[in-house]
């Protein structure tokens, strides 16, 4: 979890504490403001004890049930979850929100700070629905106290974007990004972090709805505003370059891809988050798998997936595309039977914790389905890629080149099984996919040789099939 620093300032609300003594009431700032040093110094563990007193502390001076034990209930939560402890953080948030609703009105500030730290952790559990619940209640609560131009309105409005993001609903996060774009570029300077920030959000949020060439926008700009004001090798920095990485791999542009991908890991310490490690290392794996540098991106796959089960355990949707991975890898060295598993197993946690994304379950369904047909199981990689497509139709938007792949797999399939009367119209499907993606991508000549290879397929296909008919 990202920790984010807020002046203490905008959390307490001892100035109207009456029956403490001001020498109290300074001593828990004093401990808030040690802690919040601490935290930005990447000490939680220090800065846990100290919260920990100053929840104690603040019990004292204004009552347990105060907002301002609550305030600092949060911040000891902050410490917490940062620490990986995400069951105990969210109950501490829950605690403090249920000691802030027990006033008639809730102090506004520190009621959607408690919401936002919340909404956040619940999105690091893949739980989107709740955070994206605790988010715009957060922002409505800001909102209304300081217009949607504030500072912190701006921030979860922001954060409530990425949670439309995790939910699948790009275009919603899309459409939030680009009215907080035009408030934050009409309201703050150039060189705005936050603006920053907001660009390197709603360009990963391109890349997943592809949409490469506004994506590349966004991050270049995101990464110079961040270049010019955190300098080259900061870890900020690093994870723009690696999503731009992505953009660039997409777009075949992959030595120049493998070489930012690689400057933005060697500028992430070890102490940067290890989701954001494993991501980086596993877009790394990509584009070493799409050049044929098949050993060295196991053992990036391998450690991508050691972080990953590290940060977020063994079920969740980072560690199954870690597996996923993995999985490709193997394929690709010719090792059908080592990768079924780890698809088998990326699979169910797609399912089982992103059923609102169907979409994500499609490249691993193919490659399965290619893994069974290797070890002679044809009925079962049948039955996949008619699964695949399927998944790839209701999930995926016309166009969107895994479910073209989906359909052309599925095609080539049937032909080269002589399954000649279920292969047609799947063949005329994925000719007719492919012409429109060559006609939305002009330069793509990946599909435009598709193409030309399913019409060959296509003819040889009806030839079959008319002697078989007669």
């Amino acid at each position: 979890m990202k920790w984010r620093w807020f002046p203490l300032a905008v959390w307490l609300c001892m100035a109207s504490a009456t029956t403490a003594s001001a020498q109290d009431i300074e001593a828990v700032i004093v401990r808030l403001a040690e802690g919040q040093a601490m935290m930005s110094a990447d000490r939680p563990a220090e800065a846990e004890a100290m919260f920990r007193q100053a929840v104690v502390d603040a019990g004292v001076v204004s009552g347990q049930g105060s907002a301002d034990a609550a305030t600092a209930t949060v911040l000891l939560g902050d410490a917490v979850a940062i620490q990986g402890r995400r069951d105990e953080a969210e109950g501490l948030y829950r605690q403090a929100l249920s000691q802030l609703e027990a006033f008639e009105r809730p102090p506004p500030l520190a009621y959607s700070l408690t919401l936002n730290s919340l909404g956040l952790l619940l999105l690091e559990q893949n739980r989107p629905e709740e955070a994206l619940d605790a988010l715009t209640r957060a922002t409505d609560i800001r909102s209304a106290a300081e217009g949607e131009a504030g500072d912190t309105a701006l921030v979860f409005a922001t954060n409530r974007a990425l949670a439309l993001k995790q939910m699948g609903r790009h275009q919603q996060a899309d459409d939030q990004y680009r009215r907080l774009l035009a408030v934050r570029e009409a309201t703050r300077p150039a060189g705005d972090l936050e603006l920053a920030t907001l660009l390197g959000n709603m360009g990963v949020n391109l890349i997943l709805m592809d949409r490469p060439v506004e994506a590349e926008t966004a991050l270049r700009r995101s990464i110079a505003i961040r270049e010019a004001r955190l300098g080259v090798g900061h870890p900020s920095t690093a994870l723009s370059l690696s999503a731009l990485g992505t953009v660039l791999a997409g777009q075949g542009r992959l030595e120049v891809a493998e070489a930012m991908m690689r400057r933005a890991l060697a500028a992430m310490p070890l102490t940067t988050d290890p989701g954001s490690l494993g991501g980086a290392y596993s877009g790394l794996a990509d584009v070493l798998i799409a050049q044929g540098k098949y050993a060295e991106a196991g053992e990036v796959t391998d450690l991508s997936l050691a972080l990953s089960r590290e940060t977020f355990g063994d079920d969740h949707p980072e560690t199954g595309a870690a597996l996923f991975s993995r999985a490709k890898v193997h394929m690709l060295q010719g090792q059908p039977v080592e990768a079924a598993p780890l698809l088998e197993r990326a699979l169910s946690i797609f399912r089982d914790r992103l059923a609102q994304r169907p979409g994500v379950q499609v490249r691993p369904l193919l490659e399965l389905a290619q893994a069974e047909e290797l070890t002679g199981r044809r009925d079962a990689a049948r039955s996949h890629l008619i699964e695949a497509r399927g998944v790839a139709e209701t999930g995926l938007p016309v166009g969107h080149p895994t479910r073209t792949l989906a359909v052309v797999q599925l095609a080539s399939a049937l032909e080269g099984w002589g399954q000649t009367r279920e292969a047609l119209p799947v063949l005329r499907d994925a000719g007719e996919a492919l012409k429109e993606r060559a006609r939305r991508d002009g330069s793509d000549e990946a599909a435009r040789a598709d193409f030309r290879r399913l019409r060959g397929l296509f003819r040889q296909t009806v030839s079959a099939a008319w002697a078989e008919a007669h």
